[in-house]
């Protein structure tokens, strides 16, 4: 038994004596090694998103507002058209004018992932909010024009696709239209294609309409939607609305969306140090303030990144504009997070 404490004694002066500090005193230190001086992981990598990373951090969202409505192929805009004897209010292109309430149509997309109600605003030939852009009716022939019939909540014609392509920096709208077709056994059957809206003939003049067509991909099948002003706290599909988590505030509606290991590169109006809650603190302050139209959380590793020196912290980053968004690959999902509040 005295041998073993000897040799015991002795192993543990031989350790100290190495790194020469005594033994409980080097291990106290590996426990309270500081933030600042650990290992920092792999440097981030740089990837453009993908088109379901734009749709989780917010970019392309329209949110509940009255909105101009431009094909990139023409200067002109959307406009209601007054029926006749025999036909129906419908869209035709007209010049710009954002004073003309014939040429605002309120857009609820309630959704990035879901379908989207597009109401005309204008007061013509009875025309208001409870009129929709839908297929017209009864076409036999020819290409389905876009009318503006009456608003119910189960007609096909109203479900309407709102979707941003970046490689256009556009929209394009689609609907989801039933047609019928004939299998390889001589069976008629019935379902639904996507149609998307064009131009009558790829034109850009005054008084071309709007029809449905099989999506292409020409200029004539894309929109550039302007936001003109807010759309009216209760109105059209409030409850829908609340539901999807549209919030309202003084600048009209807000939607919260995080993604994780994507950096916001845009101007910070503010900056402070936030509790590691995965961005949740730093989301919540950016959607209360109408300055803010996008927010970028991130975690003391990736502070280090961006050169912070000492005690490195976790971060909120407050926004006034989203700037150019960046994948930072797969080791980074935790470690920074960001949103656009205000969307498009």
């Amino acid at each position: 038994m005295r041998f073993h404490k000897k040799f015991v004694a002795l192993m543990m002066a031989i350790f100290a004596s190495g790194i020469g500090v005594p033994f409980g005193s080097a291990h106290a230190q590996i426990k309270t090694v500081p933030e600042w001086q650990k290992p920092l992981p792999a440097p981030p990598e740089s990837h453009a998103l993908s088109l379901e990373q734009m749709v989780e951090v917010g970019m392309g969202s329209l949110r509940p507002a009255y909105y101009l409505i431009r094909p990139t192929n023409a200067q002109m805009c959307l406009s209601q058209a007054p029926g006749g004897l025999l036909e129906r209010p419908h869209l035709k292109l007209a010049t710009c004018n954002p004073s003309d309430q014939r040429q605002l149509f309120a857009i609820v997309q309630f959704d990035a992932n879901q379908y989207a109600t597009i109401h005309s605003a204008g007061r013509l030939e009875g025309t208001n909010l409870v009129e929709c852009a839908k297929a017209a009716r009864g076409v036999v022939f020819g290409p389905s024009r876009v009318d503006l019939l009456p608003c119910t909540n189960d007609d096909e014609r109203d479900h309407i696709e709102i979707a941003w392509h970046p490689s256009r920096s556009a929209f394009r709208i689609f609907h989801h239209k039933e047609i019928k077709e004939i299998n390889s056994e001589l069976r008629a059957e019935m379902h639904y294609k996507p149609f998307c809206w064009a131009m009558r003939g790829a034109g850009n003049s005054e008084g071309t309409d709007v029809i449905l067509w099989p999506c292409e991909d020409g200029a004539e099948q894309f929109f550039d939607i302007v936001e003109i002003r807010q759309l009216e706290r209760e109105t059209l599909h409030w409850d829908r609305i609340q539901y999807s988590k549209w919030w309202w505030h003084a600048d009209g509606y807000r939607r919260p969306f995080q993604a994780e290991g994507i950096s916001l590169g845009g101007i910070d109006y503010a900056a402070f140090e936030t509790s590691n809650d995965s961005g949740s603190y730093c989301m919540r302050r950016c959607i209360e303030s109408p300055e803010c139209k996008a927010y970028m959380w991130t975690s003391p590793d990736y502070e280090a990144f961006l050169g912070a020196k000492g005690n490195r912290v976790p971060m909120c980053h407050l926004k006034s504009n989203a700037g150019t968004a960046l994948f930072r690959g797969a080791a980074y999902r935790y470690l920074v997070r960001s949103g656009i509040i205000r969307p498009r």
